[in-house]
């Protein structure tokens, strides 16, 4: 029997899909007929990647983001309005498993995607949700709340190291005991199944590659305050606007040329095709860095504590600075400081957990 499977990633920036890219790979090298679940920027991005597939419009929750106030007191205002799309969510889960004969859930980041009567997987890096000082106090609660809902599913799969001392995530999945249907997969990218190219190029095609991602407006005031930075420089640079769509490149000014998106093959290829890269400090990016292995300067969503906390944490192979402070010129001559950290590319954890998913006894 062939065994459906229905993924869905939390649409909040490209992250969460992106991630989830290799998971659908070896999925689909396994035999297994997936599905997707998933709207706006998600959606769109894994249509492209993947347009064999067969796509369910399964809204996750909208958080609106902020100019100034921290993304986590924003996030604990909306809260009512998240648990309602929680709960709406698990029940219209329960209509698209009947209505499509799924098996297996597999949620990148989505609460409310546990069934009792099939398996279910959930997918996070973030056991510990980080917090703005003033609310530090609240989070061994949210802690034990989040591991409570997590084991709700079968498993929860975290792409990082187990090895407390070795790990990407630091603090987020290895300072308190974890939950016990835990399995750590290493990290996941959608380059990992690129064969590098040298590590020294000789003639790159532009001095710089601006990658934004990430929820608005925070996106916008990003992509405005790099480029304004950018055009006064003597810089060379190809910036990609993080919003899946058909738009084509064009030149923005003489020196800066940009495009909405690009597939996963002409990302890596315009990335190799570039000497520095420039940004946010998100999860999934620096998975993505890592495997390229490659350094960059990181920006930090302001007031979103994850990427804060992420960029410090990873500080010993890549240069961060806060958005407010970019010097392009200082931080260009800092980044060359930095080696970026070596990566094993075979994730043989990744590999083995989905070849033992048609073996997962409810």
């Amino acid at each position: 029997m062939i065994i459906k499977v229905l993924v869905c990633p939390l649409n909040w920036g490209l992250g969460h899909a992106s991630r989830i890219i290799p998971i659908i790979y070896e999925l689909i090298q396994c035999k297994f007929d997936v599905y997707i679940g998933a709207d706006g920027y998600a959606l769109e991005l894994l249509k492209q990647e993947f347009p064999a597939l067969k796509f369910i419009k399964f809204p996750s929750y909208t958080i609106t983001y902020g100019k100034r106030k921290s993304l986590a007191v924003k996030i604990i205002i909306q809260l009512p309005k998240i648990i309602f799309r929680i709960l709406k969510e698990h029940l219209e889960l329960t209509r698209i498993i009947s209505s499509y004969s799924i098996d297996l859930v597999i949620s990148d980041n989505r609460y409310g995607l546990w069934n009792k009567k099939i398996n279910t997987i959930f997918i996070t890096h973030q056991i510990v949700i980080k917090l703005p000082k003033l609310l530090r106090f609240l989070e061994i609660g949210i802690y034990k709340l989040n591991k409570q809902i997590i084991s709700k599913y079968n498993q929860c799969w975290i792409p990082d190291y187990k090895d407390p001392d070795n790990n990407l995530t630091g603090e987020l999945s290895h300072k308190y005991k974890i939950p016990v249907n835990t399995k750590f997969i290493g990290p996941l990218s959608r380059f990992a199944k690129y064969k590098k190219i040298k590590s020294v190029v000789e003639n790159y095609k532009y001095d710089l590659i601006v990658i934004l991602s990430g929820p608005e407006p925070q996106r916008t005031i990003f992509e405005e305050h790099i480029t304004d930075k950018i055009q006064k420089s003597n810089y060379k640079a190809y910036i990609v606007q993080g919003k899946p769509g058909k738009n084509p490149e064009a030149k923005i000014s003489k020196n800066i040329t940009a495009v909405s998106h690009l597939s996963t093959k002409e990302l890596f290829n315009m990335i190799n095709d570039s000497k520095y890269i420039i940004c946010r400090s998100g999860y999934s990016t620096i998975m993505d860095l890592i495997v390229l292995q490659r350094t960059a300067i990181l920006i930090p969503t302001p007031g979103q504590t994850e990427q804060e906390y992420l960029a410090r944490h990873m500080s010993k192979y890549f240069h961060h600075i806060n958005q407010d402070k970019i010097d392009l010129e200082k931080s260009i001559n800092e980044l060359q400081k930095f080696q970026p950290l070596f990566y094993n590319r075979k994730n043989k954890e990744l590999i083995e957990y989905i070849r033992q998913l048609d073996l997962l006894e409810k």
